[in-house]
């Protein structure tokens, strides 16, 4: 509850307790029971750093956010956050599967799909 009343507080209060409320929505060890809140109140922290041209500060909590989406399946936050990630000026590497197609694709294998039931089936019994 607190980290919803902090990140709410840094999205609509006073514009002088914004980074404050941020920082403790982002750190608050009883959080860590809310992931998706957690991530998204750290994605929206990034994206006010990003604005108040502080990228280098933005980047960790934009990683650290796409992985917490990536784990959870929210495919539309951690592409997102792959932009932000882009535009803050994170190095993007050489060009890697996407994590969540991975994700599929290893439940996929573990019913005893193959590859070319992908394209063919939408089941393994079907």
């Amino acid at each position: 509850m607190t980290l919803l009343l902090h990140h709410a507080d840094a999205l609509v209060g006073d514009p002088q307790e914004t980074e404050h409320h941020f920082r403790l929505a982002t750190v608050n060890p009883a959080a860590d029971q809310w992931p998706l809140a957690r991530a998204q109140a750290r994605l929206h922290y990034a994206q006010w750093l990003r604005r108040k041209r502080r990228p280098r500060e933005a980047r960790p909590l934009l990683t650290t956010a796409l992985e917490s989406f990536t784990r959870l399946g929210a495919a539309a936050l951690a592409e997102e956050t792959q932009v932000e990630l882009r535009a803050s000026g994170a190095p993007s590497g050489p060009a890697q599967a996407c994590p969540l197609t991975e994700l599929a694709a290893s439940n996929a294998r573990s019913c005893g799909w193959r590859p070319r039931d992908c394209a063919t089936r939408r089941s393994p019994s079907g």
